[in-house]
């Protein structure tokens, strides 16, 4: 398939910043985002500890995400305290943290939507039933419409086509 060499669409700078942010005391709110929306796993996972501390009303910074990495036994997997140091000196203004959270969304988005354009490529190729294959990719796609409208809400007076 042409352009399928590409890398999936991601801004690293963009994860650490907003990891830096929200070490700083930032939100992403009314941004929704999932461990799962970082396309470097070790994001993913200082972003679970940083959700944790915030279920547990501990603030999270530096010095707490470490610590609650180091219980998990993941402080090592992430590059240690050196890698949230990094995070922090990654974030230009921790108030941009909503700004950061809404690209992550976006390219995780993308990257959902090709990994669902690729399975669907290739499942077209198979020897199905043509309905039920049709069937099949109305379902997915509308699950991942359903996932992108709920991360990035249409604005209010925006006329969607349809």
């Amino acid at each position: 398939m042409r352009g399928m060499s590409r890398p999936l669409p991601h801004d690293v700078h963009a994860e650490e910043a907003l990891l830096g942010a929200l070490l700083l005391g930032g939100t992403t709110d009314p941004v929704v985002i999932t461990p799962d929306d970082f396309s470097r796993e070790s994001h993913g996972i200082i972003f679970v500890a940083i959700q944790t501390l915030h279920e547990a009303v501990t603030p999270p910074d530096q010095i707490t995400v470490a610590e609650r990495l180091e219980r998990d036994g993941t402080l090592a997997r992430v590059g240690g305290r050196a890698r949230l140091i990094e995070c922090v000196e990654a974030c230009p203004l921790a108030s941009r943290a909503r700004h950061y959270a809404a690209l992550v969304a976006e390219l995780a988005a993308r990257r959902r939507l090709i990994r669902l354009a690729v399975d669907l490529a290739t499942r077209s190729y198979d020897e199905v039933d043509l309905c039920c294959l049709i069937r099949d990719i109305r379902g997915m796609l509308a699950t991942e419409l359903e996932i992108i409208a709920i991360e990035r809400p249409v604005p209010a007076g925006t006329r969607i086509e349809r």
